[in-house]
């Protein structure tokens, strides 16, 4: 083998350069391409920004009105407030009302026992007059007697 003269080594130079020119022409109108689909994707994706914004400033207007986390804090705040002071309310009537039924109820019993007392004055003054009843009867009874005795020792009159 032998050395390989100047000429073939240009040719052979002159190949490999048209051949890496020619990958590099492929190369760059694939970069080309590329650069064209991000452009278009690029486009798309703007596009598609300028609707979420829109959609986002359309939400936020409808939604303007109503009311924020803090307020509804607070409006939950002042219904548990309101609640608690509804049955505080209801408890405070209530024991109200069972202590006026506890009331009532020793106010009955104080009646009562007053009733029972009555009935026991009243049974023993019946029981007195029951006596005194029979006593005045004992008592008609003997005069009564004594009057028959006395006629019948009187002689008849004619």
């Amino acid at each position: 083998m032998s050395a390989p003269t100047r000429e073939e080594i240009d040719a052979k130079m002159d190949a490999m350069s048209a051949r890496t020119e020619a990958s590099e022409a492929r190369i760059s109108e694939a970069l080309e391409g590329i650069r064209a689909d991000v452009k278009v994707a690029t486009a798309e994706w703007s596009k598609t920004l300028t609707t979420v914004n829109a959609s986002i400033a359309a939400i936020e207007a409808k939604t303007s009105h109503l009311p924020t986390t803090l307020g509804l804090w607070a409006g939950l705040a002042t219904t548990v407030v309101a609640v608690v002071g509804v049955l505080l309310a209801l408890l405070a009537w209530g024991g109200d009302r069972f202590d006026g039924g506890i009331s009532a109820a020793s106010v009955t019993a104080q009646q009562a026992a007053q009733t029972e007392l009555q009935s026991q004055q009243n049974a023993e003054a019946l029981n007195l007059l029951t006596q005194m009843a029979k006593t005045q009867q004992q008592q008609l009874q003997r005069q009564e007697q004594q009057l028959n005795d006395l006629l019948a020792r009187t002689p008849p009159s004619n």
